[in-house]
């Protein structure tokens, strides 16, 4: 016959341990966490008159595409061709100013009219912050403090 005990798992707290064995911290690793710039971030950086232009040719393209939707619907399903044409001519030609306004806009992205450094005055910011005894006047860094006690 088989050993009762044998056929039992054997007992996985270890017999040393008890409720007053105080727990022990394992450390863990320190990670750092990159830096992640927010959608609000990147919004505030975009330049205000490129983020005005945009969302007017948004507003644009939506219009466009309603009554363009509207007249071809109108065609297809009342039959009403006069009506059907009345909406869609304006609506083609709404389509069309919007596309020139993308263009544009794009040649003049591409051109760099809208880029401005945000590198660099975010990098002249963190350096101010981190020096905070620099003075403003590079004329007073540059002078000798020989010359100065003569």
């Amino acid at each position: 016959m088989t050993d009762p005990s044998a056929s039992d798992p054997p007992d996985p707290t270890p017999q040393d341990v008890s409720p007053e064995t105080p727990d022990q911290e394992v450390p863990s690793p320190e990670v750092p966490s990159p830096e992640v710039s927010t959608p609000a971030d990147n919004y505030n950086q975009v330049d205000p008159e490129l983020r005005a232009r945009f969302w007017k040719i948004v507003g644009l393209l939506k219009i466009a595409i309603i009554v363009c939707t509207i007249g071809s619907l109108v065609a297809l399903f009342w039959g009403d061709y006069s009506l059907a044409a009345r909406l869609l001519v304006p609506g083609a030609a709404a389509l069309g100013y919007t596309c020139y306004r993308i263009y544009r806009l794009k040649t003049r992205v591409d051109a760099g009219e809208f880029d401005h450094d945000l590198d660099e005055e975010r990098e002249a910011a963190d350096d101010a912050d981190e020096n905070p005894e620099t003075t403003a006047d590079p004329v007073a860094d540059n002078r000798d403090p020989e010359a100065e006690t003569s």
